[in-house]
């Protein structure tokens, strides 16, 4: 991890969750996210903005809800926000009682 917007889950051990948490990033086309689900999953990328401010509201706000209902799994996520400062988040499954 290098730039700002660049970002690496930890092991996923289910392969539903990796494929489900891919499949919301791939959404934007111009967000690349490569998959390695052998033999424990990750999910990598980056999340292409203007600022790391925008980068953390996209995927803290914006994605957290469709995150939430693709997986049935904790995931974490490690965010490079800025220099080599790191955030991390961790999704997890959304259940209709939680609202």
């Amino acid at each position: 991890m290098s730039d700002f917007g660049t970002f690496v889950t930890e092991p996923i051990y289910c392969k539903a969750c990796v494929q489900a948490f891919a499949s919301v990033l791939k959404q934007d086309t111009d967000r690349p996210v490569y998959v390695c689900d052998y033999p424990v999953g990750f999910v990598a990328g980056r999340i292409r903005r203007l600022s790391p401010t925008d980068v953390e509201i996209e995927l803290e706000i914006e994605l957290e809800m469709d995150i939430a209902r693709a997986i049935c799994h904790p995931v974490k996520v490690a965010l490079m926000v800025e220099g080599w400062d790191v955030r991390e988040f961790e999704f997890k499954p959304w259940r209709p009682s939680d609202e």
